[in-house]
């Protein structure tokens, strides 16, 4: 008897076939104990073409014998794991064509030889697998980092003719509309920080990152203390608080605890805190209650907690199953991943806008501090832009908070294109780069072996 196991259903089918779409795995289904299909991204193969889908059971017998599954058209077979051990059982009987197709597993008792794919909630992913994830998690966390840094200089101006006149002025310093990254001098009217430094959100996400690599995972309470001593000394120093923050001060010098101190705020504060959770937590069944306990270490809002969480998720899917963000966006608004409605419907109504400029579409959707807008500019940035680099400039000349965006699409992109594609002179320009990737790199070790 198997108290959990993993089915992996695969199809292959030839690039030179007339078929207009793969075989619809989407539409798996099967009774209790089996979960929820999680359709996968298959890299292809010499004049192959794959697609995957794995379901997850909670538990099960070592043979199972007639278990329904429903698939749209084409040959398909799947392994049955066990407990991530390594045994896999081989499909016995496999129907070809459209319909319902009768399985008949029988415990073949051997090292399992299917592709490198684990399941993301539930099952130990192979070695491999781990290595990907961990890279793509770490290039989140830095990706996000420098994208504030390079974004800081311009940041809060709302007025998109006086950013650009500020770009056109700045041309022989070697800034101009196409490379506004690190603006010297830096010109936010809000605060004035040397070139390098992180934006008050970057610095906001880096006290996530210490509370996390600290404690080895979230603890909304020590979060939630760190954060307040680190934002008394921080405002000391000449650092800006923005709103929630400044709540979050008062009311622990007031004597609230967590989560009780944290601000009734709906501003994008939520969404910094995303790329460290998930970086420490993509591809566990905890996820999803981590991300909002760390909100709560600061905002106690709806939205807020919606706009991590839908971030979050995506994030998630294109750290494990190694797809581009525009993929993980869609596998979200087809309801998977338990998306919350409400980032769903912003998720929707910004990839609405397709075809308008990333600056004109964050203009109409809003510069802001606030959501939805501050959800959406990123999104719709990460869903269009065709990489890393120039989704963090068409961000900064875009205007309004752009640092709250540059954190979140940064992260995306950053887990999409590879630490590679951050160019070395950026990284070289943010202060402290290599004290923040010792402490990403810490995030990361604390992450269970063979997850």
């Amino acid at each position: 008897m198997m108290t959990s196991c993993l089915f992996q259903l695969e199809s292959h089918w030839a690039e030179d076939t007339s078929w207009e779409a793969p075989p619809d795995l989407s539409r798996l289904h099967a009774p209790a104990p089996l979960l929820a299909p999680r359709l996968l991204a298959i890299a292809p193969l010499s004049g192959v073409r794959r697609t995957s889908a794995q379901l997850w059971l909670a538990a099960g017998p070592s043979s199972l014998r007639d278990l329904p599954l429903e698939w749209s058209m084409g040959n398909c077979w799947g392994w049955l794991f066990d407990d991530g051990k390594g045994a896999a059982s081989n499909v016995k009987e496999v129907n070809t064509g459209s319909g319902t197709g009768r399985w008949d597993f029988e415990s073949a008792g051997k090292k399992n030889d299917a592709p490198g794919t684990g399941d993301v909630h539930g099952m130990k992913l192979n070695g491999k697998a781990e290595d990907m994830i961990r890279q793509r998690a770490k290039a989140a966390v830095l990706g996000s980092f420098v994208a504030d840094a390079a974004t800081m200089g311009l940041h809060w101006i709302y007025n998109v003719s006086h950013l650009q006149d500020l770009l056109k002025k700045n041309q022989g310093a070697g800034n101009d509309l196409l490379h506004p990254e690190f603006f010297e001098p830096p010109s936010c009217p809000f605060y004035k920080y040397t070139s390098g430094e992180l934006s008050p959100y970057g610095f906001e996400a880096k006290t996530v990152l210490e509370s996390i690599a600290d404690v080895g995972g979230v603890d909304g309470q020590e979060m939630s203390q760190h954060m307040y001593k680190a934002f008394k000394q921080y405002a000391s120093g000449g650092g800006y608080l923005n709103s929630p923050s400044r709540e979050l001060v008062a009311n622990c010098d007031a004597g609230s605890k967590y989560p009780e101190a944290s601000a009734f705020d709906d501003q994008a504060n939520s969404m910094v805190k995303v790329a460290s959770v998930v970086a420490r937590y993509a591809g566990m069944p905890e996820l999803v209650e981590k991300i909002k306990e760390a909100v709560k270490a600061h905002q106690n809002h709806e939205r807020a907690e919606a706009s991590a969480v839908g971030i979050g998720l995506v994030l998630e899917k294109i750290i494990v199953d190694g797809v581009k963000a525009k993929s993980a966006l869609e596998w979200a608004l087809q309801g998977h991943g338990n998306v919350p409605h409400l980032a769903k419907s912003w998720i929707k109504s910004a990839a609405s806008k397709d075809g308008t400029p990333v600056p004109d579409a964050i203009g109409s959707m809003g510069q802001s501090c606030h959501l939805p807008g501050a959800f959406q500019g990123p999104i719709y940035t990460a869903y269009f832009a065709p990489g890393y680099v120039e989704a963090v400039r068409e961000n900064i000349v875009a205007g309004g908070d752009s640092c709250s965006r540059a954190v979140v699409t940064g992260a995306l992109l950053g887990a999409q294109d590879g630490l590679d594609a951050v160019p070395d002179s950026w990284k070289a320009k943010v202060n402290d780069y290599e004290a923040l990737e010792q402490l990403v790199d810490r995030v990361i070790a604390s992450r269970p072996e063979g997850n």
